[in-house]
């Protein structure tokens, strides 16, 4: 018999063989993440370029704020000038010292804390630096008819030094602080040439000695013969009708007495106490500049980063 080679039915009644499923084949899983270190510190936030403009404005303005600290401080430490007190000047220099400091603490207040409000903060610190330009004006006496009732100004100087009742005990205060018996020992045995070339302060070479176009001849600093010979040379040079040709018959040898009389005196003395206060108003104009424009920027940026954010 052949074999039958067809596949056998199952019978009737018989329950058919269940067929398995081809298997499919699954995603390959992904690798597992890294895991963070639980201490980790969150990334900072990103700094705009105005944040950063904003810091180094700040940083600007707190060093351009520290010379005025140290003017204040040293205003108020500072001892008067030889004689200064006599003018019975006002308390300008403590009162200049103490509003420096101020200044400079409004200046960083607004630095810190400004951010907040914006405009009152500017206005804070822009009046005082005003007062302070304008004060510094007054000393470099910019204002020649208006800062005569500014004390310590130019003009103020000059009004006071003029009146005899305040010059007499100037006087007597330069003799006493022996200004001129200093000049004549320190240029003790120098010829006439050799002190023609010395440099004397102006206290010195008004109050010493006669003026030079008296044309006097030369003992010693605080020692000069009028001869006739420098009597034709004042007439010559017509000092006697300059401002300053009495000068030349002030002038007396007896050492209580010499050129403290004389306007060149008068004018050698103001003209130490203005650039004493000149040099102060100038410091004053710069550091009010400087320090109105940094905040004023200051105030732009934080602005403008307000508006952003």
């Amino acid at each position: 018999m052949e074999e039958n080679s067809a596949p056998q039915q199952p019978a009737e009644g018989e329950p058919k063989p269940q067929v398995e499923p081809p298997m499919q084949s699954l995603p390959p899983l992904p690798p597992p993440e890294p895991s963070k270190p639980p201490c980790e510190d969150p990334k900072p936030l990103p700094v705009s370029d105005k944040m950063k403009r904003v810091a180094v404005l700040n940083v600007v303005c707190f060093i351009l704020s520290l010379p005025v600290l140290a003017a204040g401080i040293s205003l108020l430490c500072m001892r008067d000038y030889d004689c200064e007190d006599l003018l019975r000047m006002s308390e300008m220099r403590p009162v200049i010292g103490v509003a420096l400091i101020l200044i400079f603490i409004i200046s960083n207040l607004v630095i810190y804390y400004g951010f907040r409000c914006l405009m009152p903060s500017l206005l804070a610190v822009v009046i005082p630096l005003m007062v302070m330009f304008i004060v510094g004006f007054a000393l470099i006496g910019a204002y020649k008819i208006e800062s005569r009732a500014v004390p310590d100004s130019p003009m103020w100087l000059k009004l006071r030094i003029g009146q005899s009742v305040y010059w007499n005990d100037i006087k007597e205060c330069l003799y006493d602080t022996q200004i001129c018996a200093e000049l004549g020992f320190r240029t003790m045995g120098l010829t006439s040439y050799e002190f023609s070339m010395e440099k004397l302060s102006r206290i010195e070479s008004g109050c010493c000695k006669p003026p030079s176009f008296c044309g006097m001849q030369y003992v010693n600093a605080t020692c000069w013969i009028n001869t006739r010979k420098s009597k034709e040379y004042q007439e010559l040079n017509y000092a006697s009708t300059s401002v300053l040709g009495g000068d030349c018959s002030t002038w007396d040898n007896e050492q209580n007495k010499l050129c403290y009389e004389c306007e060149a005196c008068k004018e050698g003395f103001l003209r130490t106490l203005q650039q004493r206060w000149k040099r102060l108003g100038v410091f004053l104009i710069i550091m009010a500049v400087l320090l109105i424009i940094t905040h004023v920027l200051i105030f732009v940026s934080n602005v403008a980063e307000k508006q952003k954010t």
